[in-house]
């Protein structure tokens, strides 16, 4: 059985949703979210449906509730932060020059991004990617090795991801 309690979750949820699209559309009315589904709710359904192009009827339909759950969708994507990647492999990996990795490609560019050298993204940890990466460690009090365990791609990471 649908009870109020469900029925008023349901009205918070259309609100919410229609008050994030009103915050990054002016074209929306600001709506509050109190789970009433009076006038403020009816014109921001309204709103959605002229911008949507669908019948203005300010009632929810399922089509209605689906598009607007799309748009929100589609919304989070534009601000919530893109998902990072964790390309390290595992934390006893070690990047040693004459090695040919994909990873060597990331490490050439993050080098490249923080360095004042330029460096060719080659993909083979040669002599020139080995000098950049005892510098960096250097620079950090970090033992130079010249090749990149955990801690020196973290450190590195760190560098890119500050800049």
């Amino acid at each position: 059985m649908y009870t109020d309690d469900q029925r008023i979750d349901h009205i918070r949820e259309l609100q919410e949703y229609l008050r994030a699209l009103s915050v990054m559309d002016e074209r929306y009315p600001l709506l509050g979210v109190d789970g009433i589904f009076g006038p403020e709710t009816t014109e921001a359904v309204k709103t959605f449906q002229k911008i949507a192009d669908s019948p203005v009827t300010g009632t929810v339909q399922r089509a209605d509730w689906e598009r607007i759950v799309r748009e929100y969708g589609n919304l989070l994507l534009q601000i919530v932060p893109p998902r990072a990647i964790t390309p390290f492999p595992d934390p006893n990996f070690v990047l040693k020059p004459t090695d040919r990795d994909p990873l060597v490609y990331i490490l050439q560019v993050i080098l490249g991004a923080i360095s004042n050298t330029p460096l060719a993204v080659t993909g083979v940890y040669d002599a020139a990617t080995e000098s950049a990466v005892r510098e960096q460690q250097l620079a950090a009090d970090l033992l130079p090795t010249g090749k990149v365990d955990r801690i020196t791609w973290d450190y590195l990471a760190a560098l890119y991801n500050a800049r």
